[in-house]
């Protein structure tokens, strides 16, 4: 019985942890898209600042500061034809715009961050930069997905654990319980076994 009861708890906490996990992944991610947004529209308003008053190195300040960001794991600014002005990043691979980046130039409307998939699985917003009416360039930011991903192994450690005490705590109740049923049984089984050999 003990067995059993373990076995139900442990596969319920289960179909709740995979569910929970489900629905905190779809949260997780919409959060990601929103952060992202908000991540690039800063940059690029400060970037469009930077463009008006001559200030080049506003923008490269900016950008260092956004890579430092621990949700962030690179910044970069380009011109409008996606030429790489400033990054974040010494990785040298970081200077280059991907095709499915360059991709997403045409599809970026004015003054609204656009989010979108690169690879399948890395998350990037791109922000248009407006000085004076001119589009002066694009804001890139991707996101770190290992701090998207810790967020979710930090719910599911959480449920793990919380699963594992209620079990523990539940077969300890039905240890404390047994004896309190398992006793007028024995004394029922003794009196019909003794009934029964009785002449």
């Amino acid at each position: 019985m003990l067995a059993g009861l373990l076995l139900v708890e442990g596969l319920a906490i289960a179909l709740f942890a995979a569910f929970l996990m489900r629905q905190q992944s779809q949260e997780v991610n919409e959060r990601t898209r929103q952060r992202l947004a908000h991540q690039a529209t800063s940059i690029a308003v400060q970037a469009s600042e930077a463009f008006e008053w001559d200030r080049p190195s506003w923008i490269e300040l900016s950008v260092m500061m956004m890579g430092e960001a621990p949700s962030v794991n690179f910044a970069k600014v380009t011109d409008p034809d996606g030429n790489i002005l400033f990054v974040s990043s010494s990785d040298t691979n970081r200077a280059l715009l991907q095709p499915a980046e360059r991709m997403q130039i045409p599809l970026v409307t004015q003054g609204e961050p656009r989010i979108f998939l690169v690879d399948g699985n890395r998350w990037e917003g791109v922000t248009p930069i407006y000085a004076k009416g001119q589009l002066r360039g694009f804001v890139w930011v991707e996101t770190d997905r290992g701090w998207d991903r810790a967020q979710l192994t930090s719910i599911l450690r959480s449920t793990t654990t919380f699963g594992l005490m209620w079990i523990a705590c539940s077969g300890l109740l039905v240890l404390w319980m047994t004896p309190s049923i398992t006793r007028p049984l024995e004394i029922l089984h003794r009196g019909t076994s003794a009934l029964m050999s009785s002449p």
